[in-house]
């Protein structure tokens, strides 16, 4: 069974459902112009497209613009936070199944490393642009980042534009 919630901040606008829909809710509104008052928005899906990896919708509100990821609103929305987790994991590793049985809160270190990912990512990530291998140890200090949540991905790139100037 569908359930609908607002989405957080906007309440009254729009909603997301459990199984990963998002809708515009039936409102009227300010036309902005001289020759009507007023406008009738009616219900309606929207519409979620995949950019990359994740699906995403485009809502707005007091005229501006923003675009999310449709996970997090159902998470935001569905599933208790009360320790203030920063990432929504998808459990089955498929980013477009945003039912909400298939969401979890969690850390970036558990979401970079959930099923194994970090491994499979070892073989696309095993040399640089300029053809070196990419073996190096974790500093001390990005062994501090990685253990506050910084992503492994953002430092192997930082690791790499440094290595690209090195003159070979």
């Amino acid at each position: 069974m569908e359930i609908w919630k607002d989405v957080v901040g906007y309440e009254g606008l729009y909603q997301v459902s459990n199984i990963g829909r998002v809708k515009s809710c039936d409102r009227i509104v300010s036309a902005g112009d001289n020759n009507h008052e007023y406008q009738h928005i009616k219900e309606k899906i929207l519409n979620c497209k995949s950019y990359g990896k994740y699906v995403q919708v485009v809502l707005s509100k007091e005229g501006k613009v923003k675009c999310f990821g449709v996970h997090r609103l159902v998470a935001q929305a569905f599933i208790p936070n009360p320790y203030n987790l920063p990432c929504v994991n998808h459990k089955d590793t498929v980013k477009t199944n945003n039912r909400v049985n298939n969401l979890e809160w969690c850390t970036y270190k558990y979401n970079n490393e959930y099923d194994d990912r970090v491994e499979k990512c070892k073989s696309k990530i095993s040399t640089t642009l300029k053809g070196r291998p990419l073996s190096f140890k974790w500093t001390s200090e990005q062994k501090k980042h990685i253990s506050e949540g910084v992503k492994k991905s953002w430092i192997i790139r930082k690791q790499s534009a440094i290595m690209e100037e090195i003159p070979v």
